[in-house]
């Protein structure tokens, strides 16, 4: 007599199979990202851990398939943030929230890694928390590169102050005799001169105003740079600027036939609070165009509040 039983097993195996394609995919994902996922059995306080975080752990062979308990974690992590990621970790479970941080491990060669962790609760069917089920990602190499990016910054920046802080002292180390070689040059065209000197000297003015010229949009450029322009307020005689102004361009007149003429209101004070440089330099491009631009007649400067 032969008796047999028969019971259709297809759900099983479909299901077995799914589940082993499913891991396949999860390793496939997980180690594609570099990540490593571990586990905390809150009934034994056993941390579980895959064979990723076992190498970043540094966990010996003969405990890796043990169970190892939190203090093992908290030895490998860097004493300076050991307080911080426990306290993380203790606000996770009391608030019941996502436990998410970032953390250095001290390995024992010396060198130090960079982890980044993400978890979530897992409870029962009465809502009793179970595990804490998370994963861990290395992100040293990211951490090495925002480091050296800083560091580069750090030393552009470095090198263009002092290029900055460079320029703005030789502008005003040059400016200051560049002023006086305009002044003598004016006070040179003054004198009886023969045609030929009073050209040369023209020549000379033209020159030194340009440079002159050059040497303020240099400090200007450089004060940019480190975030340093800005308006200054100082007293000053608008009678003085507006002399400096026509000295600069008289001879630039002259050579053309122009009249320049510079007046400024009754009303306005001798004395002005502001910043003369900065209205210099906006008088004299203003000069600059209108004698570079006219022909015939003159340039009228006046000045009135």
């Amino acid at each position: 007599l032969l008796l047999a039983s028969f019971r259709d097993i297809t759900e099983r195996v479909q299901a077995q199979s799914q589940i082993r394609s499913a891991l396949q995919r999860l390793k496939l994902a997980t180690d594609a990202a570099n990540i490593g996922i571990w586990s905390w059995n809150f009934n034994d306080s056993i941390l579980e851990w895959d064979e990723r975080m076992c190498d970043w752990f540094e966990v010996p062979e003969s405990k890796r398939h043990s169970g190892y308990y939190l203090d093992f974690w908290r030895a490998r992590l860097h004493p300076d943030d050991l307080a911080r990621a426990e306290s993380s970790l203790q606000k996770a479970l009391v608030t019941d929230s996502p436990y998410q941080d970032e953390f250095r491990l001290l390995r024992s060669d010396g060198s130090i890694r960079y982890i980044q962790t993400n978890s979530i609760i897992d409870y029962d069917m009465e809502r009793k928390p179970l595990r804490m089920i998370g994963i861990n990602a290395d992100i040293t190499a990211q951490r090495e590169l925002e480091a050296t990016l800083r560091a580069a910054k750090l030393s552009a920046d470095a090198a263009n102050n002092a290029k900055s802080e460079f320029l703005a002292n030789m502008s005003h180390e040059i400016r200051t005799p560049m002023n006086a070689v305009l002044g003598l040059t004016q006070l040179l065209l003054g004198d009886a001169l023969t045609p030929r000197q009073r050209d040369y000297l023209g020549k000379i003015q033209l020159s030194a105003s340009a440079l002159l010229g050059i040497l303020n949009d240099i400090l200007d450029f450089s004060k940019i740079e480190t975030g340093n322009l800005g308006l200054e307020s100082t007293p000053f005689a608008i009678d003085e600027l507006l002399d400096t102004s026509r000295a600069l361009f008289a001879y630039a007149a002259e050579e053309k036939q122009l009249t320049l003429e510079f007046s400024r209101a009754a009303n306005l004070p001798l004395r002005l609070q502001g910043d003369p440089l900065r209205l210099q330099q906006i008088l004299n491009n203003l000069l600059s165009n209108a004698v570079k631009f006219t022909h015939t007649g003159g340039v009228r400067v006046h000045v009135a509040s």
